[in-house]
C-alpha cells in the first residue's frame, strides 16, 4: 500500500510557475501509482469539477475535503484525502480554528481499517502550530492504526544538525516542539527509514521569495505498530516534481 503526502502549491493555480500547474500535479502522482493521497493547500478543491479530474486522473474513486479558513491573501487552504479504497467517518476537527485546515477520516483498506489525517499546521508560528496539533491530537483518540501526514511547517529535534548556526535567523525560529509532541505517541517513519531524512521545501519553484534555506516539513508519522509495517519512504525530487510545486510530495509504502 503506498502513501503519498503532497503540498499542492494553492491547488496548483498559476499564480506561480506561469499557467496551472494541476497537470503536472497529476503527473507527479502518477508516477507514483499511489493509494492513498493526502494534499495540503487543495485550493479550488471545493469545486467539484477540480477534486473530480484529479481523482480520476489517478483512479483514486473515494475523496474528502476539510475547508480551510478565509487566508490573508482571500485564498481558503483546503486539505484533501484522496483514496482507491472508501472512506468513512470524515472528520474536520470541529472546535478549532486553523489557519488552513484539517481532515481524518478512516480508510477501509484490504489488510484493515486504517486512519489516514491530512494537515497543514501554521505558516508563521510554533506557538500556534502547538495549539493547532494539540487539538488534532486530543481529538483523534486511539485508534491503533493510524498516519498522519502533511505539512506540519515544524523542525524536527533528530534534524537539529542541518540547522546549526541558524539560530536568530529571520527566515524561521529554529524550535523543535511541534515535532516532539508528535514523537511522544507516534513514529517519524522517515527518520526511522533513513539517517538524514532529505529537506521537502523548497524545491526549484519559487512561491516565497523569502524562502531559500532548505528544511524538512513536510512528514509521516504512524503509530508504532503500523509504523513497523513500512517498507520504505522516499523524498519524490524528479525534475517534474521542482517544477510543480514548491514542497516535494513524499511516498512511503507499508506492507
Amino acid at each position: 500500500m503506498k502513501l503519498v503526502s503532497y503540498n499542492i502549491l494553492c491547488g496548483g493555480d498559476g499564480r506561480f510557475g506561469g499557467p496551472s500547474r494541476l497537470d503536472h500535479i497529476c503527473a507527479v502522482l502518477q508516477e507514483s501509482a499511489p493509494d492513498i493521497v493526502a494534499l495540503q493547500e487543495a485550493n479550488g478543491f471545493e469545486n467539484g469539477g477540480i477534486r473530480q479530474k484529479v481523482s480520476k486522473s489517478l483512479g483514486l474513486g473515494h475523496t474528502a475535503m476539510a475547508e480551510g479558513a478565509v487566508y490573508t491573501d482571500g485564498g481558503r487552504y483546503h486539505t484533501a484525502i484522496l483514496s482507491r479504497y472508501p472512506l468513512r467517518d470524515a472528520d474536520t476537527f470541529p472546535g478549532r480554528a486553523f489557519q488552513s485546515a484539517a481532515l481524518s477520516a478512516i480508510v477501509d483498506t484490504p489488510s484493515g481499517l486504517l486512519q489516514v489525517c491530512s494537515l497543514h499546521l501554521h505558516a508563521y508560528s510554533e506557538d500556534e502550530r502547538l495549539s493547532e496539533i494539540g487539538h488534532i491530537l486530543d481529538h483523534l483518540g486511539d485508534h491503533p492504526d493510524r498516519v498522519m501526514l502533511g505539512d506540519f511547517n515544524a523542525l524536527a529535534r533528530s534534524d537539529e544538525a542541518r540547522y546549526a548556526g541558524l539560530a536568530g535567523n529571520a527566515e524561521f525560529d529554529v524550535r523543535f516542539e511541534v515535532i516532539d509532541r508528535m514523537t511522544e505517541t507516534h513514529v517519524d517513519v522517515f527518520r526511522r527509514l533513513s539517517e538524514m531524512p532529505p529537506p521537502t521545501y523548497p524545491s526549484g519553484l519559487v512561491a516565497d521569495h523569502s524562502c531559500v534555506i532548505s528544511r524538512r516539513i513536510d512528514y509521516v508519522f504512524a503509530t508504532p505498530s503500523f509504523a513497523q509495517r513500512a517498507t520504505s519512504a522516499v523524498t519524490i525530487d524528479s525534475p517534474l516534481a521542482r517544477r510543480a510545486s514548491d514542497h516535494l510530495p513524499l511516498l512511503v509504502c507499508f506492507e
